[in-house]
């Protein structure tokens, strides 16, 4: 928004404080910086602070919602970690895999693209072309080919493996840090 920021505008309209940052410092920061280059700041659900008193209950506000953020922060790393420990998967399974009543199964028909992406790269194809060849987008085919998740059966929670570790290996060494669309693998 700094950056976007034009000598034409006086003004930035947000609905709460909060809305602008949830740090304190970097909210005084850009209070700061914008009044100095005369942008006034318009909070439509707060009072505008013009007495002591309100421009402290406006700083007190700024603590309220940075301490919710990091409230927030705390109770989702204690649940990862409590996810973690209990073996559960947290995000969406990879290509090739489905959740079936909280754990990682194989999905059959999925599996055979995630054979075949594999077996294409192990063959020297490209990213476009292995994308087109499976009707897989090619960030799939890239993040399928880089996954640890196809070999290591305790990465997050039990499951089933299919690809073989060799052509992991294989296919990982050949790939190039910043591969583009036609680049062979």
């Amino acid at each position: 928004m700094i950056d976007q920021l034009k000598p034409a505008i006086k003004g930035i309209v947000a609905k709460e404080s909060d809305r602008l940052s949830r740090d304190l410092f970097q909210f005084g920061w850009l209070t700061t910086h914008l009044s100095m280059q005369g942008v006034k700041i318009i909070l439509i659900n707060e009072c505008k602070a013009e007495s002591p008193s309100e421009k402290a209950f406006a700083k007190i506000h700024s603590v309220f919602a940075e301490f919710e953020t990091e409230l927030r922060q705390a109770r989702i790393k204690r649940g990862v970690q409590l996810a973690k420990e209990k073996g559960r998967f947290m995000n969406r399974p990879p290509l090739g895999y489905r959740m079936e009543n909280k754990r990682i199964v194989i999905d059959e028909n999925a599996k055979s693209i995630v054979r075949q992406i594999f077996q294409l790269a192990g063959g020297g194809k490209s990213l476009r072309s292995i994308s087109h060849s499976t009707g897989v987008s090619r960030s799939t085919v890239s993040f399928t080919l880089r996954n640890p998740f196809y070999i290591a059966k305790d990465l997050h929670g039990e499951h089933e493996v299919f690809i073989e570790r060799c052509l992991w290996d294989s296919i990982r060494a050949k790939i190039p840090r910043a591969a583009s669309a036609s680049d062979p693998l």
